[in-house]
């Protein structure tokens, strides 16, 4: 009998994308919905993947933290499954001294995502506490795929350079942190659910890449120009991939090469949009 696999967020950029990839592979997979969380306690999860949460906290607060810790609360300690990963961030590096998964923290309150990091933070030590080695933590680096709805930097210059042909920046060129592809994610995710041998695991590819790399590429493939405005330079430590490297001989792409797709399928979406409008 196939494992079977539980996406929790997967109407959610990385809860989609990876539950599409299971299906596609034929395996069994379920999605359940807000309104199916309080009834899980009879229910065999099979593997679980935990991507509920998001950017909303500043918009919702309590709703957020009910996303991130009072539903994995639940889950932990009334459900049954064969392994459960919750999804963190590698966010939570900044200001940090190194970006390895035993690297000493800070939640800095000068930091607009601190309520964020704060709620990671408290999942991971939630998942932790369970003492269960088949509850793991992936710290998930910055994604780069097709998210239409998407509302970090790189979808909004991507739908700024094919709509209106510029692209606003209030960052600074030299900003830089790590990224990775959507399809490195996908692949890696239920190897390190099924068979990890360590708790918590860094998903990056392990290189800082500069918004100015960023924007010259989106440039190059739309003929969209940039307008930098005054920005701070914000710069992550370099996130280490030694732990899954050595574990699963973990290979990322260069993240930067799905941006000709990745504009590809945004410039179809709108065609498609101005067309039925």
């Amino acid at each position: 009998m196939k494992d079977s696999y539980t996406v929790f967020g997967a109407t959610g950029f990385i809860g989609q994308h990876l539950a599409a990839a299971l299906r596609s592979s034929g395996l069994p997979v379920w999605c359940p919905g807000r309104s199916e969380l309080h009834s899980l306690a009879k229910k065999d999860l099979g593997h679980v993947f935990y991507s509920l949460g998001g950017d909303n906290w500043a918009e919702d607060p309590f709703g957020a933290i009910d996303a991130h810790l009072t539903h994995l609360r639940r889950l932990l300690e009334c459900c049954d499954f064969q392994s459960l990963m919750y999804i963190s961030s590698t966010r939570l590096y900044l200001g940090a001294s190194g970006g390895r998964e035993d690297c000493p923290l800070i939640l800095d309150y000068k930091d607009p995502g601190r309520f964020h990091n704060a709620l990671k933070l408290a999942g991971e030590t939630l998942c932790l506490a369970s003492e269960r080695p088949e509850v793991r933590i992936v710290r998930l680096s910055n994604v780069i795929g097709f998210a239409p709805r998407g509302i970090s930097l790189i979808p909004i210059l991507i739908k700024d350079a094919i709509l209106t042909g510029e692209m606003k920046l209030w960052t600074a060129p030299d900003s830089a942190k790590d990224y990775i592809a959507i399809e490195d994610v996908v692949g890696i995710l239920p190897r390190i659910s099924e068979s990890g041998q360590s708790r918590l695991y860094n998903v990056a590819s392990g290189q800082n890449i500069t918004t100015a790399s960023i924007v010259a590429s989106i440039e190059a493939i739309t003929g969209a120009r940039a307008r930098w405005q005054k920005g701070e330079t914000v710069i992550f430590p370099p996130i280490s991939i030694d732990r899954v490297q050595g574990e699963f001989q973990f290979e990322p792409r260069p993240a930067l090469d799905s941006l000709p797709a990745i504009c590809g399928r945004f410039k179809d979406a709108f065609s498609k949009t101005t067309a039925l409008t």
